[in-house]
């Protein structure tokens, strides 16, 4: 497929999506996935770098801290948590153990668009920053945004990190 899609097109980025995790842990463990995946993972990564696709996420979601030295392994050099804060997944706690070598997209806690603008504002100012001094970070929400979220907070929301993105330029 990547050979037919790549005839065409040079896509910029390739996602892979993998909802092996729930918000506690793999539904399986490390070991079998490395043993059953990493030889799929590590093929299809050398397909799209053969492309000169160089940035390759995976996209999952829960706790999938135990998954990220695989992906890495793999040739997976991307990710984007769905749900990331209501697992536990840090996106700076990820940042300091693997460094910019690992892109990361998202990581901002979702949940706090139900809180206050206070609230909103404390997430943005605690991740964005140190996120994008760091290097290979996309900004954004950890989930989609849902009717129980109030149009004026993420509005607010989007007028802060619209600020936080312009002060980092």
């Amino acid at each position: 497929m990547i050979d037919r899609v790549c005839a065409d097109v040079t896509p910029d980025y390739a996602v892979l999506y993998e909802p092996i995790v729930s918000n506690k842990a793999p539904i399986i463990s490390p070991e079998m996935a490395r043993r059953y995946l990493e030889p799929c993972y590590k093929r299809v990564c050398e397909r799209l770098e053969m492309h000169g696709i160089r940035h390759r996420f995976v996209w999952s979601s829960g706790r999938i801290l135990s998954l990220i030295p695989l992906w890495l392994d793999s040739g997976l050099n991307g990710l984007f948590v769905d749900q990331a804060c209501a697992a536990g997944v840090d996106y700076l706690e990820v940042r300091k153990t693997y460094g910019p070598h690992l892109a990361l997209l998202g990581g901002i806690d979702n949940a706090t668009l139900r809180q206050s603008d206070q609230a909103v504002y404390e997430e943005l100012e605690r991740k964005v920053p140190p996120l994008l001094d760091s290097g290979r970070y996309l900004p954004g929400l950890d989930d989609t945004v849902r009717v129980t979220i109030p149009f004026e907070r993420f509005a607010k929301y989007r007028e802060r990190l619209l600020r936080l993105l312009s002060a980092a330029l």
